[in-house]
């Protein structure tokens, strides 16, 4: 694997290892190691929802707001984007985060803004060169992902590939984005 030095992304855009579909006009964002089953759900999901993308996304910022949009390119292991590429990425709201875990049933149970924030920063050094960040760096996109975590509902959602996963992921997205 290539160990060279990567700078952040610009304008506050965060990549992360992770996966992501569109339900009811939000980004649903799916999370875990590799292996946990990102690529699983989403094709699960996918009768009823768009992809957005099932391995690297970028969180963009957008006012008080953020946005997530595909990052499964080449471009994205190319490097660190130019601020020319930031400005033309097209995202869709972000309204929820997801850690997968797989099991023999599948439920949704809700996490607190702590959690949330910790499985985004997981995703986060998951990619080997934002280990390699300076420490300033590092702290500013922590405080950009605490902030996505403080707007944005997460749960735990453990699931055994089958349809019933979709339809408990719909229960949780109607009884959760309708009291946002």
């Amino acid at each position: 694997m290539n160990q060279r030095r990567r700078n952040p992304e610009p304008l506050g855009i965060v990549l992360i290892h992770g996966a992501a579909v569109v339900m009811k006009g939000c980004a649903l964002v799916f999370l875990g190691p590799s292996g946990a089953g990102k690529s699983t759900i989403t094709k699960i999901l996918q009768p009823f929802t768009p992809m957005i993308g099932d391995d690297r996304l970028y969180l963009i910022p957008q006012g008080n707001a953020w946005l997530v949009a595909n990052a499964t390119t080449n471009r994205a292991l190319a490097g660190t984007l130019t601020k020319e590429e930031a400005y033309d990425l097209v995202g869709v709201p972000l309204g929820a985060v997801f850690k997968l875990y797989q099991d023999s049933e599948t439920r949704v149970t809700p996490v607190d803004t702590i959690q949330t924030c910790r499985y985004l920063a997981s995703a986060f050094f998951e990619f080997f060169w934002s280990r390699n960040f300076e420490v300033q760096a590092q702290k500013s996109i922590f405080a950009q992902i605490a902030d996505i975590s403080r707007g944005t509902p997460g749960f735990d959602l453990h699931f055994d590939k089958s349809p019933r996963s979709a339809a408990e992921i719909h229960q949780t997205i109607d009884t959760n984005l309708a009291t946002k």
